[in-house]
C-alpha cells in the first residue's frame, strides 16, 4: 500500500462504460496516457477524482481540444 502522491483521474471506455482510474502527476502525462488509451480503446470521457474530506468532485478534463493531445494525435 502507498500514499497516493499525484492527482487520480478516472478514464471511462465509450465501447464498454467500464472505467480505469490512474494517477498522474501532471497534465502531460495524462494526456500522454489518453492518446496510447486511444490506440486500444474509445475513451469517452476522463475526469479528475478530487478528493477532499468527506466529498468527491468529479470535474470533467477537457483532453481533446488541448493542443498537446492535438498535436500527439497527428504523430
Amino acid at each position: 500500500m502507498r500514499e497516493i502522491q499525484g492527482r487520480l483521474y478516472r478514464i471511462t471506455s465509450g465501447e464498454t462504460g467500464l472505467c480505469r482510474v490512474i494517477e498522474c502527476n501532471n497534465e502531460r502525462e495524462l494526456i500522454e496516457y489518453v492518446v496510447e488509451a486511444q490506440k486500444r480503446w474509445i475513451v469517452s470521457n476522463v475526469v479528475e477524482l478530487d478528493i477532499t474530506g468527506n466529498s468527491i468532485r468529479t470535474p470533467k478534463v477537457a483532453i481533446k481540444s488541448h493542443p498537446y493531445y492535438k498535436e500527439l494525435m497527428k504523430k
